[in-house]
């Protein structure tokens, strides 16, 4: 199982390093980090390129043809990049992976879609299953017959829009291909209150004795 960071901030990317294989991210996003430190958003993006394996790039327009030639001209600029395409555009799907072009189908919410947007030629699929549990929905048996719909395939399932730790606990024991998960919560995933309560007592506990041996 992968870990994506759902974010656009470089510093935040550099700071989940050791931990993340890729990250998913929208022009909202980068438009806001690259605004927060003067750089031009192409310039951002080759940055955040630079220093991960795998990219998710989201196309701006909802008209097919101009979805084509933003995706195109993104792939072309960037590499090997995955293009984030609303699911229900099958035809746009379909025309991008024949040429070769990754596209992650985004923005699913059923088995169904994913099944279709497999069919399409898909190389991920991203589930969102927070707006599902705010719904009330069975979330995680969504997951799990993604997962299984999926394992004969060739598009691999991202499970996105995680709300809290616990869903991210009981994502990762479905062992899906990828979870993107937003900084907050690895924060708090690390930072557990007994973990830093440990700190301190260790810190107060040793301080002392231990300080002379780094002199």
């Amino acid at each position: 199982m992968k870990i994506f960071l759902d974010s656009a901030d470089l510093e935040e990317i550099k700071k989940y390093l050791p931990i993340i294989d890729g990250v998913t991210t929208n022009p909202t996003l980068i438009k806001r980090a690259s605004t927060k430190i003067n750089m031009k958003m192409e310039n951002y993006i080759d940055a955040i390129c630079a220093i991960v394996p795998e990219v998710s790039l989201e196309v701006v327009s909802t008209e097919p043809k101009e979805m084509i030639k933003q995706a195109k001209f993104l792939f072309k600029k960037f590499g090997n990049i995955a293009i984030k395409v609303p699911v229900n555009y099958i035809d746009v799907i379909r025309i991008l992976s024949d040429e070769k072009i990754m596209v992650n189908a985004t923005l699913a919410f059923s088995v169904e879609q994913v099944i279709l947007a497999t069919k399409a030629g898909a190389k991920y699929t991203s589930i969102f299953i927070g707006r599902l549990a705010d719904e009330k929905k069975d979330w995680l048996q969504v997951i799990k017959d993604s997962i299984h719909i999926l394992k004969d395939t060739n598009t691999k399932l991202i499970v996105a829009s995680i709300r809290n730790e616990d869903q991210f606990r009981l994502i990762a024991l479905e062992n899906p291909d990828v979870i993107t998960v937003p900084p907050k919560i690895l924060e708090g995933i690390l930072n557990h209150y007994k973990t830093l309560e440990g700190i301190r007592r260790f810190s107060k506990d040793t301080t002392q004795k231990y300080e002379a041996i780094f002199k």
